[in-house]
């Protein structure tokens, strides 16, 4: 994740130094065929990446709600379609910066209750050999 991170932000400063895309560099100055790869691996990571966050989006509602992730996918993907639809860019990019500032203030408010405990995550992460013969996971 760090190295993904800094990746973007790299990509991020070239791209306002040269005035260019990032994938138009790489047209520019390589062949074809190196372009076109290149163009598609990263396409293929960011399927990924959305394939990765929109289950993590079900799995996470399944835990809270214990209905079926599948359906808190889709939820997930059509509130995202809808979103891209109907927005601007700047739109979206406000409103998904507030709901992530609202994520920040919910983990911090809940750490300071108390609600993120062991008792919470005890039956969710731990193997049920590990419960059972009480072996213990940390180093």
């Amino acid at each position: 994740m760090i190295g993904f991170t800094v990746f973007a932000e790299l990509s991020g400063r070239v791209a306002i130094v040269t005035k260019k895309a990032n994938f138009d560099l790489a047209r520019d100055r390589y062949p074809r065929w190196l372009s076109t790869t290149t163009l598609v691996a990263g396409l293929a990571v960011c399927l990924i990446t959305l394939s990765a966050e929109l289950g993590g989006l079900g799995l996470v509602m399944h835990c809270v709600l214990g209905w079926n992730e599948g359906f808190f996918t889709l939820i997930g993907l059509a509130l995202l379609v809808a979103a891209s639809l109907l927005l601007h860019f700047a739109m979206i990019k406000r409103v998904f910066g507030y709901l992530g500032l609202g994520l920040l203030v919910y983990i911090i408010a809940a750490l300071h209750h108390g609600r993120l405990g062991t008792r919470s995550v005890r039956g969710s992460f731990l193997p049920a050999a590990a419960r059972s013969t009480g072996t213990s996971w940390s180093a």
